[in-house]
């Protein structure tokens, strides 16, 4: 899944980054392209050069009235036009002046009168050549035009409406026919209308030919382009990569309303931003502002710029094609449920109306009762107050959902219970593992202790299996181990009987009725030894004794015993002397039975270790061997009566010795831990150093 990831990590950042730097590289080819800058300019600007015109040749003839007035106008009406009239002169006045690639040439032909904006203007030297798109209007002595250029309805008639946008006059705005007010059409008039070839500004008619809008049609194509490349690629790929891929992992959890309002917001004002940003860039308008505020390095902080707006631009396309994928995938029906606020204003209000129709059984149920009370009271008034005429209806209406509502919640009461009691069945069926499982619904207050006494159960009925078979298993081997010597010893005091025996085997005879003997004596002692600390009434004398000595004497007692099965004992004790508070007859039992397991089940040649270990407020002693026979045995097993290495009992011994040990140990309040690893057999004996600590444990 990581790999996956790290793959479409990279593939979409290789594609958003090629895109973000080929848009942009198309960005000079589109400035050098040859666009008709000039179209429909006549159109839009119709107005502007109809006042132009008329204002030039109010400069050329003093004599010139630009409007003509029919006799039903009053003066008033007049004053009001020509105020208008003068209002929308100077303003395109002021507009035109803005533009500093906008020139014209006037000329009055009867007075060779010129006016010009051209700075140091020759008629002799002044050469049209040098400049770019030029219209050039003549009116003759009778006021007839002729025009170089497409501008056959620049110097209609001006629209008398057009007139009445100023809010400053006093009174109803006059309204005239067609033939009320005219223009005076100029006589003797030439003007040339010149636009500078590389055009800079962006003030005026220049604006608009240099405005970024032109190159709109470049940006949205490519913005469009590398949508749909974007949109193939995140609908085929894999989405089970994606959506475990950021951002898109975090974005896919936010609320369907969220993303609804934010990313067709963000997807409008990345494609506004794109066209915005492309067009002035091409035009040089936004290098032209930062250079007006002295900002250097302004191409390389336009590449920058429009970089990062084309690469989000294009991951918000993606984030969005995304986002549509997964709620089709997901499913419209289960995304609406998981992902949006008003499924979840539901699913709160579901829970907190469940939360006050819930019954607490382990609370007072007048509690409940009066809840239940007040809440219909309440409803009750309210439909009363709300509208008495139509309360008796809202009253049935009422009740009959409440009846549903009722009967609803009985079944469910119902279903509760029965699931209650079937769990109770299966407990006592010993069907332990579905309690976990169930909704108790109401009763599921209950389930925690329901649960604990399944587990109670079950473990009583595994303690009584293993009860039952440890029953059986110790008076097996107890039978066997007393019926062992016993069948030796009545086998040779029958032998003894006999008469004809030789002196020398009769004496091997006392000597093996002996060694049975004592073989009984200990099985009996040892099962006395047991009872005792079973039944608590093992007598402990703790007296302060050198624990290290009474080691090192079971070890050098036990000594030749372990020699004589070739076993190397390694000692590793680095404590000289250590007083503890311990019984030494007890201590030393739990030593000797430790080193005749040993004897019992080392592996013969092999080598056992005694360590001795001492801790801040503690001591360990570790016995390790390694078994001659393999261990099929847990740790818990062999401490228990009558257990033995060997399962074929055919060593000496009672199979009480570790459970010996363990009972003194944990009787004198130490720990007695049994460790198997393969064939290591490692007993570990920790006992606390502080008779105040040993109290303690022993009182547990």
């Amino acid at each position: 899944m990581k790999k996956g990831k790290n793959i479409f990590t990279i593939i979409l950042t290789s594609i958003l980054l090629i895109m973000s730097f080929s848009a942009i590289s198309l960005y000079d080819n589109v400035n050098t392209k040859d666009i008709n800058k000039f179209k429909d300019i006549e159109y839009y600007f119709s107005e502007e050069f109809q006042y132009t015109t008329l204002g030039l040749t109010m400069q050329l003839d003093s004599n010139y009235t630009p409007l003509l007035f029919s006799d039903s106008v009053n003066n008033e009406n007049k004053e009001y036009v020509k105020d208008e009239f003068n209002h929308r002169l100077e303003d395109v006045k002021s507009f035109m002046h803005m533009d500093k690639d906008f020139f014209y040439i006037a000329k009055n032909t009867n007075t060779n009168k010129v006016i010009t904006n051209i700075k140091n203007y020759d008629q002799n030297t002044f050469n049209l050549d040098n400049y770019g798109y030029t219209i050039h209007v003549n009116y003759d002595k009778e006021g007839y035009c002729t025009t170089d250029g497409n501008v056959s309805n620049v110097f209609s008639k001006i629209e008398t409406n057009d007139l009445f946008d100023s809010s400053e006059y006093q009174y109803e705005k006059p309204t005239f026919s067609d033939n009320d007010i005219s223009v005076n059409t100029p006589k003797n008039i030439d003007i040339q209308y010149i636009f500078s070839k590389n055009i800079k500004s962006f003030e005026g008619l220049s604006g608009y030919l240099n405005s970024w809008e032109h190159y709109n049609s470049f940006s949205a194509v490519v913005f469009c382009v590398f949508s749909l490349i974007i949109f193939l690629f995140i609908l085929f790929y894999p989405i089970k990569y994606v959506e475990q891929t950021h951002p898109f992992k975090t974005i896919k959890k936010w609320s369907f309303e969220i993303n609804l309002f934010a990313w067709p917001t963000i997807l409008t004002l990345a494609f506004l931003a794109i066209l915005m940003l492309a067009g002035t860039t091409i035009n040089g308008q936004l290098n032209f502002i930062l250079n007006s505020f002295g900002i250097g390095y302004g191409n390389q902080l336009l590449f920058v710029i429009n970089f990062i707006v084309w690469y989000l631009s294009l991951l918000s396309i993606a984030i969005s094609v995304f986002l549509i994928k997964f709620i089709v995938v997901y499913g419209p029906i289960h995304y609406f449920k998981d992902y949006t606020l008003i499924s979840r204003i539901l699913s709160y209000i579901k829970r907190k109306l469940n939360i006050l129709s819930e019954i607490d059984l382990t609370s007072p149920m007048h509690t409940t009762i009066m809840k239940y009370v007040l809440i219909n009271g309440a409803i009750t008034i309210f439909i009363a107050l709300w509208n008495p005429a139509l309360s008796i209806v809202f009253t049935i209406i009422y009740t009959l959902l409440l009846f549903f509502y009722i009967k609803m919640k009985t079944q469910e009461i119902q279903t509760d219970y029965n699931t209650l009691l079937d769990s109770i069945k299966n407990i006592i069926s010993e069907d332990f593992d579905t309690i976990t499982e169930k909704d108790f619904g109401i009763f599921e207050s209950s389930k925690e202790e329901l649960n604990q006494l399944s587990v109670n159960f079950e473990k009583a009925i595994q303690e009584k299996v293993k009860s039952e078979k440890m029953k059986t298993e110790l008076i097996s081997n107890v039978s066997h181990d007393l019926k062992t010597p016993l069948t030796c010893i009545k086998n040779y005091l029958t032998l003894l009987k006999n008469d004809d025996i030789t002196l020398e085997n009769k004496h091997h005879y006392l000597e093996q009725l002996t060694l049975y003997t004592n073989r009984l004596k200990n099985l009996i002692e040892d099962l006395f030894e047991i009872s005792k600390v079973d039944s608590g009434n093992i007598n402990l004398n703790l007296q302060e004794l050198d624990i290290v000595s009474l080691l090192n004497q079971a070890y050098l007692e036990n000594e030749e015993m372990l020699e004589s099965k070739n076993i190397t004992f390694i000692r590793k004790i680095n404590i000289e002397k250590l007083l503890v508070f311990l019984d030494s007859d007890k201590t030393y039992r739990i030593f000797e039975n430790l080193f005749t397991n040993i004897n019992k089940y080392a592996l013969p040649g092999s080598r056992a270790y005694l360590t001795m270990t001492e801790l801040d407020n503690s001591f360990e002693i570790e016995f390790s061997n390694i078994s001659e026979v393999p261990m099929d045995f847990t740790s818990e097993e062999i401490t228990e009566r009558f257990v033995r290495g060997d399962k074929s009992r055919s060593k000496q011994g009672s199979g009480l010795g570790l459970a010996i040990a363990r009972s003194f140990t944990e009787a004198q309040g130490g720990l007695f831990d049994i460790t198997i690893d393969c064939d290591l057999f490692k007993v570990k004996i920790t006992f606390p150093k502080s008779l105040e600590n040993q109290k303690g444990i022993i009182t547990k």
